[in-house]
């Protein structure tokens, strides 16, 4: 019998850290990207995205703007053929 950590955790309101969850997202960043790749394709099937340009980005907003966090459509473009 293997116990459900999942269901401990939630009824005990545990929640993990800043860096576990970060570890997990840098080792599974491969699916990931897949996975999301793969629900913009659903989206997409399901005619619920447009052909527009779209960007979602669910990080905080720092004090500066270099060349690695702008993206403009060609930088999209290029995200996107990957």
């Amino acid at each position: 019998m293997h116990p459900n950590i999942e269901l401990w955790w939630l009824l005990h309101q545990l929640m993990p850290d800043y860096h576990t969850i970060a570890d997990f997202r840098k080792d599974n960043a491969v699916t990931f990207k897949k996975a999301f790749k793969m629900f913009v394709s659903f989206l997409k099937g399901e005619e619920l995205l447009s052909a527009e340009t779209i960007a979602i980005d669910g990080t905080k907003i720092r004090a500066q703007n270099n060349k690695k966090n702008n993206f403009n459509e060609a930088t999209l473009a290029k995200h996107a053929a990957i």
